[in-house]
């Protein structure tokens, strides 16, 4: 049952013989058969020209990594090509050239694989003018003469070619004007109309400038002012045509370190947080506390729980921590303090405190030497621009009452009537009127 087996045959201890592409080995029956040897692999890559250079492996080798020269179909052009990731051939897109089964023509179709066409120009297949309208074997029963070969001009029938220019496409169809010929028609000498890039506004202009030409032969002065896909910028491009309006300013808006900028493209919503790592440790202002490296740029100093070391502007007891600010709290130290009118000594004032007012009237003698400032006691000057406007106090000489005038130190008073009230009742007159 389990621990009275007698073990009389161990089959782990067969010996079996593995034989492997180039060599046999011995191994314990039930070990891995996964056995490499030192020789080189040799195995045909995928290109199927070049045999595999690594040491004994298991699996598929790699794919051939030679760089080999393809030539194109018409034999004008080269490239380097990775060994057998592509054809043998390709086609370079130019014209063939190659001589044609005349001898005397070059082939005039882009580079091609198979064999070039026969020549266009045989008698065979020629069978009319140059322009299409009428058959050569009409034009012979005319008296022209009958073509051997493929260098004999091919007969005009007289008409005009009729054939349709490039200038087409625009607003109209254009044909050439010019009697039935060979080989490419001339200039249109009309005029076309043409749509500008954005297609707002129309132009007439010659057909010859027309001709081949790929790009839009005119801007318009449009100034687009759709937003960019920013959502900042606008795009003031003239003749705008595009669709998508991506912006290609950089960002640079500070980051949250507030430190660096941003340097991605222009973008909507929020700046990704500050990358920068600095490897230098931080401190706070007295260096109790650390933060080792790396520090994230736009990390604030450590707390410090240390009395603050700075400077100070007065002696006073120190009672805040070490901070990273470069102000520091105000004093709040509790010191006596004149008023800003020198009236009384202020007890239990906070040091930072400097303008304090008694709430007593200032009292202080103005520059016109006759009042005195009414205003609560207060900082700096009594009147700085302006002039004392209280009543004048100076009597007059017929009634002995005060002249009310606005204070004028440096005149007389004037000679107005006097206003003063005379009388104990509620029916009391002025001055003058009661010696009337």
């Amino acid at each position: 049952n389990g621990s009275n087996v007698n073990i009389e045959f161990d089959p782990s201890l067969l010996v079996t013989d593995l034989v492997f592409f180039f060599y046999s080995h011995s191994v314990r029956c039930g070990y891995s058969t996964a056995i490499q040897c030192t020789n080189i692999c040799g195995n045909v890559l995928n290109c199927g020209k070049h045999n595999c250079t690594q040491k004994c492996h298991s699996g598929n080798c790699l794919s051939c990594e030679l760089t080999v020269k393809q030539v194109c179909y018409c034999g004008r052009a080269s490239r380097e090509v990775l060994c057998g990731t592509s054809k043998d051939w390709f086609a370079c897109l130019r014209t063939c050239g190659k001589k044609l089964s005349c001898g005397m023509h070059s082939c005039e179709q882009v580079c091609h694989p198979e064999a070039c066409q026969p020549c266009p120009r045989l008698p065979q297949i020629v069978h009319c003018c140059p322009c299409g309208q009428t058959s050569l074997s009409k034009l012979l029963e005319l008296g022209c003469m009958e073509r051997k070969l493929c260098t004999d001009p091919i007969p005009s029938c007289g008409r005009t070619c009729g054939k349709p220019l490039p200038c087409s496409s625009y607003d109209a169809v254009h044909t050439c004007e010019n009697l039935c010929h060979e080989g490419e028609c001339g200039q249109c000498s009309r005029t076309s109309k043409v749509y500008c890039r954005c297609a707002l506004k129309l132009k007439e202009v010659p057909c010859a400038s027309l001709k081949n030409q790929v790009k839009v032969p005119f801007l318009c002065d449009k100034r687009c002012n759709k937003k960019l896909s920013c959502g900042r910028h606008k795009c003031n491009e003239t003749c705008c045509v595009d669709k998508e309006h991506k912006c290609s300013l950089i960002c640079g808006r500070k980051l949250n370190c507030g430190i660096h900028r941003c340097e991605e493209p222009c973008h909507r919503g929020n700046c990704q947080k500050c990358w920068q790592t600095s490897f230098e440790e931080l401190t706070c202002y007295c260096g109790g506390s650390v933060i080792y490296p790396p520090v994230p740029c736009g990390t604030r100093p450590p707390e410090c729980k240390n009395s603050c070391t700075r400077p100070h502007e007065c002696d006073h007891p120190v009672y805040h921590s070490c901070h990273s600010e470069e102000k520091c709290p105000p004093c709040t130290y509790l010191v006596q303090k004149w008023c800003m009118g020198r009236h009384e000594l202020r007890s239990n004032i906070p040091c930072y405190l400097t303008d304090i007012s008694c709430g007593l009237s200032c009292d202080r003698m103005l520059k016109c030497g006759m009042h005195k400032c009414k205003r609560i006691c207060h900082k700096g000057e009594c009147l700085i621009d302006e002039e004392c406007r209280q009543p004048c106090t100076i009597l007059r000489l017929h009634c002995n009452h005060p002249c009310m005038s606005p204070c004028h130190p440096s005149l007389p008073c004037p000679t107005t009537p006097c206003r003063s009230k005379v009388g104990g009742c509620d029916n009391s007159l002025p001055f003058k009127q009661a010696q009337m």
